[in-house]
């Protein structure tokens, strides 16, 4: 009997084989899965490796002094470019020292007082200080017309990079009235300048053209004396004044001054030299034939002594007195 019921059901089991399966799995879903035991262990926070941080992180990350990039490299990283290597030389500018990390000395108020004493003051220390500085070598006195190769200074003298007078070629250090007495302006300009805190190579935001036309009239070379001397280029560049009284010019004014026999003379004031009150000469420095080169001298003007006989031969119609100002004075 058994045997002919399992025949009979035989091919009918895999569909209730199916149908058992079906039945099972709709059991699943409505119950869901069976829970899992709670375990013990947690999932720990991974901290993050502060030797490994990303470039992202380090960015936000504050970087001490010396570690900051120069506005280069940032510049050359967002652009993916290899930074500017660091023997490249750089400009000289206040940003990059502080960029680099080399910790500039922040300005006190003693330096603040400082750039503006120097701003107020008038250029003649800084001539003083200026003509100090050849007590102790030898600057022959030399005279050439070759002006190609020879401007009578004591060293080649650039402005704003560019070559703006010659030293002679032999090295001698050679000069005459002229070159020397701007050489030292030239020194005493950059000497107040850069205690005021400015730049060295700009003298009331010259261009390198006008400091040409300027120091062609400080050597009266653009026309008559009375039209092209050092006064009239200390006017013209709004550098500071002329002094027509005697009585009001003082120690490192400069002085071009004509004689009687036609020659001339650019000098550096150093006092004048008076009798009963009156002034009847000058002590100055400066380059001249008759000290054989740069030396301290005295020279009279061609005023009377009460024997009517005249005390030298500068002209009292011909001497022109120019005073650099202050920094804060310009014109």
């Amino acid at each position: 009997m058994l045997n002919k019921i399992t025949r009979t059901l035989k091919p009918y089991l895999p569909l209730v084989l199916c149908l058992a399966m079906l039945l099972g799995t709709w059991s699943w879903i409505q119950t869901g899965p069976a829970e899992q035991e709670p375990t013990d262990i947690e999932i720990a926070q991974v901290a993050p490796d502060t030797e490994k941080t990303s470039a992202t992180e380090a960015a936000a990350t504050p970087a001490s002094t010396t570690d900051q990039p120069t506005s280069e490299e940032a510049a050359a990283n967002d652009r993916g470019q290899q930074p500017v290597p660091a023997s490249v030389p750089k400009a000289k500018t206040p940003s990059n020292s502080a960029q680099r990390g080399t910790s500039e000395r922040p300005k006190t108020k003693t330096d603040t007082a400082a750039s503006a004493s120097a701003k107020q003051q008038d250029l003649n220390t800084y001539v003083l200080n200026a003509i100090k500085t050849y007590a102790n070598g030898k600057f022959p006195y030399l005279l050439d017309n070759n002006y190609t190769v020879y401007n009578g200074v004591t060293s080649n003298i650039y402005y704003q990079g560019k070559l703006l007078l010659k030293a002679h070629p032999s090295g001698n250090r050679a000069s005459h009235c002229v070159g020397i007495t701007f050489e030292v302006f030239f020194k005493a300009m950059q000497a107040r300048n850069k205690a005021a805190g400015l730049a060295a190579a700009s003298f009331n935001g010259m261009s390198y053209s006008e400091m040409t036309d300027f120091m062609l009239n400080w050597y009266a070379a653009n026309g008559p004396k009375d039209q092209s001397n050092l006064a009239v280029a200390i006017e013209k560049y709004g550098l500071g004044k002329r002094i027509t009284d005697l009585s009001n010019a003082k120690a490192g004014d400069f002085i071009d001054f004509g004689r009687t026999n036609g020659t001339g003379h650019a000098v550096v004031l150093i006092n004048w030299i008076k009798r009963d009150g009156k002034i009847i000469g000058l002590r100055y420095w400066s380059s001249q034939e008759s000290t054989g080169g740069i030396a301290y001298a005295e020279e009279y003007f061609n005023v009377l002594r009460p024997d009517g006989t005249p005390y030298g031969s500068i002209r009292r119609d011909r001497i022109y007195i120019g005073r650099v100002g202050p920094i804060n004075a310009y014109r």
